[in-house]
């Protein structure tokens, strides 16, 4: 879970809904008082209790409860989904679960997958290092994940990558671990801007020494230039 303030961003073919309720200000609705300050964006698992409600589990375990939106499939039950919310106050929330949410965006997909060791020329050709604008990443669990919006036409699925560069990188003694977040976008003309949720498995980066250890992750938000973000491991 990463909160994000007021995060907006035009959501592509994939969300199942964006929920009514986007604003910011929650002074013209007596009913809001019951949010906490701030929004969120996460990234979990359906799941289906007994009662029939439906809540979400982040990688650490994190149960919440999405209290305005339970107009969910049984086909999400064990699929990855994003969603952005408010949290309830805890005199509002609904009991057995970590948080209670008011969600107000919700993806039905996440891409799922592990980092990617480039160790050959063609490797590095085939994976691309087309634009793509990082808008937010975050820890959780074992997963680094990484709201990314690129241009296209919607036409050809874009390869999103994270990617361990041993084929053509500099060497650093940053001490900080090195990776690239890449996109293929197929030679799309660039029409308009879509956006991605993704996970990747980075779990071979964890420390278990009880050190800390830092990513450093650069990606192309245009033609012209680089642009990095850092996370830490613990």
């Amino acid at each position: 879970m990463k909160q994000i303030g007021c995060l907006k961003f035009w959501l592509p073919a994939f969300v199942v809904m964006a929920l009514a309720f986007t604003s910011c200000n929650k002074d013209q609705d007596d009913w809001m008082d019951d949010l906490q300050p701030g929004s969120y964006i996460a990234v979990g698992t359906v799941q289906q209790a007994d009662n029939g409600q439906f809540y979400f589990v982040e990688d650490d375990s994190t149960t919440i409860f999405p209290k305005n939106f339970q107009a969910l499939s049984d086909t999400l039950v064990g699929k990855r989904v994003w969603f952005e919310f408010y949290r309830y106050l805890d005199a509002k929330a609904e009991p057995g679960y970590d948080m209670t949410a008011y969600l107000f965006n919700f993806g039905n997909y996440v891409l799922t997958k592990p980092y990617f060791v480039v160790e050959t020329e063609a490797q590095n050709d085939s994976i691309g290092n087309d634009p793509a604008i990082v808008n937010v990443a975050w820890i959780t669990g074992k997963y680094l994940h990484v709201v990314a919006s690129y241009m296209g036409t919607g036409n050809e699925p874009h390869y999103i990558n994270l990617v361990k560069n041993e084929y053509n990188s500099e060497a650093t003694d940053d001490g900080k671990i090195h990776l690239e977040f890449r996109h293929n976008d197929r030679d799309e003309v660039y029409m308009q801007r879509f956006v991605s949720v993704s996970s990747f498995d980075i779990s071979d980066y964890f420390p278990t020494d009880g050190e800390s250890v830092t990513l450093y992750v650069t990606y192309r938000p245009d033609a012209y230039s680089t642009r990095s973000f850092e996370v830490t491991l613990n």
